[in-house]
């Protein structure tokens, strides 16, 4: 079923105001080197992907260190509702990942997330990874809105 622009606003507005709140719940949280060093696996698996050109490894990489970091939220309706919209806001970026320039700026953001949540800065996993969505979100609607791919 094809994805209206609408309907990715009304899912990317639902993602930058909760997924924020579920890295600021793992900042709170006495998180494991091991549950951190999943996170780090991630970023590192997509500088790989990024080195190859392989930009749908990237993607795949991207998606896994969204769900851990939704995973370890600790909130189990918070982490319901967030993984119900990452499908779809897949399926979109998927259909623009050819038009986007690359993603390196992501690999940066989210490594200042775990950056923070190290620290146990919950304020600044928040603010990061708000911004972070709140970027790429404007920029996967943009490309979107251009490409004109009938998913309207």
């Amino acid at each position: 079923m094809p994805i209206s622009l609408d309907d990715l606003r009304e899912i990317f507005e639902i993602m930058i105001a909760l997924e924020p709140m579920a890295a600021r719940r793992v900042a709170l949280q006495d998180v494991t080197k091991a549950d951190l060093d999943r996170l780090t696996a991630t970023i590192r698996q997509m500088d790989a992907a990024l080195l190859k050109d392989d930009l749908v490894a990237w993607a795949k990489a991207d998606e896994l260190f969204h769900a851990r970091l939704i995973e370890l939220c600790g909130n189990k309706r918070l982490r319901l509702l967030l993984t119900a919209c990452m499908d779809q806001r897949h399926r979109a970026r998927m259909l623009t990942l050819g038009a986007r320039p690359l993603p390196v700026d992501s690999n940066r953001d989210h490594a200042a997330v775990v950056d923070a949540v190290r620290r146990h800065d919950a304020d600044a996993a928040y603010a990061l990874h708000h911004d972070h969505l709140a970027r790429s979100s404007a920029m996967l609607i943009s490309l979107l809105r251009r490409a004109d791919t009938g998913h309207h």
